[in-house]
């Protein structure tokens, strides 16, 4: 029998940089469809660039709640431009 030391290392968190930027992000803008149980919501990142996320309602005998469908990886320098290129590019937006 062979006498085996074990080493033990700890290890060091990492940052989840798309959470911790997510968690900070600000809400500034949320447009619904007309019966309300889907939406996009634009934000402002702490960079000052904008971006945007689809969303559904779901209700079940459990929960209730948004979930979302998708997140763009589009970065916007203000948003009055956010607010246009969403209108172009979310379907179930009406077009003003």
């Amino acid at each position: 029998m062979t006498n085996k030391t074990l080493h033990r290392t700890r290890l060091k968190p990492r940052p989840v940089e798309s959470f911790d930027r997510r968690m900070t992000d600000e809400t500034v803008d949320t447009l619904y469809n007309d019966t309300h149980n889907r939406r996009v919501v634009i934000f402002r990142r702490p960079s000052g660039t904008y971006g945007y996320r689809e969303e559904y309602h779901y209700r079940n005998d459990v929960a209730k709640g948004w979930v979302a469908l998708s997140g763009r990886a589009c970065y916007w320098d203000s948003l009055e431009t956010a607010r246009r290129e969403v209108a172009e590019n979310v379907s179930w937006l009406p077009r003003h």
